[in-house]
């Protein structure tokens, strides 16, 4: 199978929130380090179905240049097509993520884009309280390339007395 833009979004939208949620309820993620290690592990594996051995690489926490000016990134995970960056995806683990920190992540991964010249931008965030994506409304110029990707224990249908027993226990 071919790897591509449509198969990598629908498996970051779709396939990779389960598996990290199944992680994080058995305790297995506690901070952003562990949900970037499970992250990078699952994608490494989606990847490697990918024809074309070598197309396609990932990097966790890769620190990038942009020729023009001396300004340094430092995105969360990126995926990298024949050696250019293609996807930034920045990862957040918080009890409950705020709009204002989605908003300044939002612009991190839009200034990221514009210095690598990336394809498609992914906020992607674990948590235990929150029904909806946090940022709500018309995307605006983050039109097509941004996505929103929020992994919630009450989202998943936990229950709120569930949910306090694993907050209890988390800390």
């Amino acid at each position: 199978m071919k790897v591509g833009l449509r198969e990598l979004h629908a498996f970051l939208t779709k396939t990779l929130p389960p598996r990290v949620l199944r992680h994080y309820k058995k305790f297995e993620i506690l901070n952003e380090t562990d949900l970037q290690f499970y992250v990078t592990r699952h994608l490494r594996n989606f990847l490697r179905h990918d024809d074309e051995k070598g197309r396609l690489e990932i990097h966790g926490c890769l620190s990038c240049r942009d020729s023009k000016s001396s300004t340094k990134t430092f995105p969360d995970v990126i995926v990298m097509h024949r050696g250019r960056p293609w996807v930034v995806i920045e990862l957040k683990e918080s009890s409950r993520v705020r709009t204002l920190t989605a908003a300044e992540e939002r612009e991190k991964i839009h200034r990221q884009r514009h210095t690598l010249k990336a394809k498609h931008g992914y906020l992607m965030y674990i948590g235990r309280w929150g029904r909806h994506r946090v940022l709500r409304g018309r995307k605006g110029p983050y039109g097509f390339w941004f996505f929103e990707v929020p992994i919630v224990l009450e989202r998943s249908g936990m229950s709120k007395e569930a949910i306090r027993q694993f907050q209890a226990t988390f800390r």
